[in-house]
Order: structure tokens, then sequence, then C-alpha cells
């Protein structure tokens, strides 16, 4: 994976509507920058867009932090933004660039694709030399269990898609506590990566009350669930615990000039009494 060292960058990425809203936000030149390390990020995993330090350590905000030299609060702030805009998505704390097909280096990747085939080729050769000049009962035997599991691929592989095995559902209950999340929700998108994320939580009664209350809050207060174009995907909201966070209302301030002019409108009807 290391063979694919750079990226598409389109000439016009800064004539994109999200990069031009970007640029007018406070920290915007360092928030697009912090994009771009991202998706250099991503191409060094070279996995269709996900960004983790290994599949079992995901990169958390101040590990990017310390990756891209930037203070945690302006990474948290761009990592915000970035999901609000729908141009990543955090499932199970990995992060992922939507639309990577945008950026991948093809080139790249072929070559990527071609020594992967190289090898593979290689691997059989070396294994039908065995199979021809290894002869004995274990081999007869661990010929046998191939054919038979060659035979079960192909029993799975010649299955209808509604035949094919399905992964199993959410239980009952987390079922019903989930339906009354998806209901309340107001961006149904990603339904499956949700049931994933509720799956994962598997809360109790009292912490669903928690999560509807949170969201009920959220749908309030926070301004990403002023337009749909900006809240953030369910599973991302379930994975962040949206729920926990804290808003503080919109209190609308009177202009100084009302209240003189309120004031001299009462001193202007003594005067005339």
């Amino acid at each position: 994976m290391g063979d694919v060292q750079w990226i598409r960058i389109a000439t016009g990425i800064f004539d994109n509507r999200k990069i031009r809203q970007i640029e007018y936000m406070p920290e915007g030149d360092a928030i697009i920058v912090i994009w771009l390390k991202l998706l250099i990020l991503a191409a060094e995993t070279n996995d269709d867009g996900l960004i983790y330090l290994t599949r079992q350590i995901p990169y958390t905000e101040n590990l990017l932090a310390n990756r891209f030299g930037k203070p945690a609060a302006l990474v948290h702030l761009a990592m915000s933004t970035f999901v609000s805009f729908e141009m990543i998505e955090i499932e199970n704390d990995i992060i992922r660039i939507l639309n990577w097909e945008k950026y991948q280096n093809i080139d790249g990747l072929d070559r990527v694709r071609e020594q992967t085939r190289i090898r593979t080729r290689a691997w059989r050769e070396r294994k039908a030399l065995c199979d021809v000049t290894v002869a004995s009962p274990v081999t007869e035997c661990d010929s046998d269990v191939t054919e038979q599991n060659k035979n079960k691929n192909k029993n799975i592989s010649s299955l209808s898609p509604d035949e094919e095995p399905k992964k199993p559902p959410l239980e009952p209950q987390l079922r019903k506590r989930f339906d009354a999340f998806w209901e309340a929700y107001p961006k149904k998108v990603s339904k499956p990566d949700a049931e994933r994320a509720w799956k994962k939580l598997k809360p109790d009664g009292d912490l669903t009350d928690e999560i509807l209350k949170g969201l009920e809050r959220a749908k309030h207060l926070d301004r990403r669930f002023r337009e749909s174009q900006y809240i953030p995907y369910p599973a991302t909201w379930l994975n962040s615990r949206g729920w926990e966070d804290e808003f503080t209302e919109d209190v609308p301030t009177r202009k100084e000039s009302s209240f003189e002019e309120d004031e001299f409108f009462n001193a202007a009807c003594k005067r005339t009494k």
C-alpha cells in the first residue's frame, strides 16, 4: 500500500462550494489545511478512504492534533465542520472520506493491483507444484477438505439474493428502542450503519430515554439541525454520543437604540401633560 504516494487534487478545489464556505469561517485557512492533510492520510492508509492508525487503533482528535501539529481545539472544530458538511463520516470511531474515488491515485492503485496479481499467481504456481510433488494420506485428506470447501463456497455463491445468509437482526428489545430513535431522528439515511451503532451501544431503557431527550434538545439548540444538509448522519451522531452535547440557548438581544427611543418617547409624553 505504500506505493500509492500521491492523490488527485482538482485545480478548481477552491471553487468548491463547501471549501468556499469554510474559507469564510473563523480559522478557515487552517481547517482547509487539515482537510488536505486528512486526504493525504487516507492515501497513506489506502483502504477505500478509511483513516486509522491500525484497524484496532483509530485516530482520535488528539492523535490527529499530534500528527498534524495543530491545536486539539482546532482539530475538533475542523472534524465537526467536515462531518456537518458531509465530507467525512465516523463509524465505530473510524474516519472515512466520503466520495473518496474523486481523490484516488488511479495509476498507483493499478500498480498495487498488478503486484497483487503477480503475487497471487506465484502463490498458485507454488501451491500447484506442492500438490504435484507431495503425495501422502495427509495431502489427500487436505485435498478432500479443500474440495468440500470449494463445494460449500459454490453452494453459497449460487444462492439467490433472497436466499443469501443475512446478518442477525437487532434483538427485539433493542429493535423497539432503535425504532423509536429512528422515528425521531430528522435525517433518515444509512439505516444499516445506524443499526450497527445502536447495537454497539446496546442502550437500556434509561439510556434510550436519555438519547431521545438529548436528540430533542439537539433539534432545538444544535445549529446543525436547522438545515437538513448539515444534520449529521444518525450513525455519526450516535458514535459521537451527540446526546451528551451541551448548548447555549440563543437569547435575542434588544438594540440599545430601542431602549433610548422608548425612554425619549415616555419623557416627551410627560412634558406634554
